[in-house]
């Protein structure tokens, strides 16, 4: 269940060409990173193990490989277009 603050995506950055994700759980312990494969795999309607964190794992700028959706559904799910 969502709280207040996850918001998958929260907005885009249009400069860096990247969604803004907020979660709720701390950065510690992997917690903040499991939340947000958990997320992410929910709004896009994949397995959780279809979504990993390939660079970023201890940043807040992160970059995220999804398998098994094709980038238009992706979009579609994330932006509702």
């Amino acid at each position: 269940q969502m709280c207040i603050r996850d918001r998958v995506p929260s907005g885009y950055d249009v400069w860096r060409k990247r969604i803004i994700v907020r979660v709720a759980s701390a950065p510690t312990g992997g917690k903040a990173n499991a939340e947000l494969v958990k997320q992410l795999a929910a709004r896009l309607n994949v397995h959780p193990s279809s979504v990993r964190i390939v660079s970023g794992h201890k940043s807040t700028k992160k970059t995220i490989m999804v398998d098994g959706i094709e980038p238009a559904d992706a979009y579609a799910a994330l932006f509702g277009r």
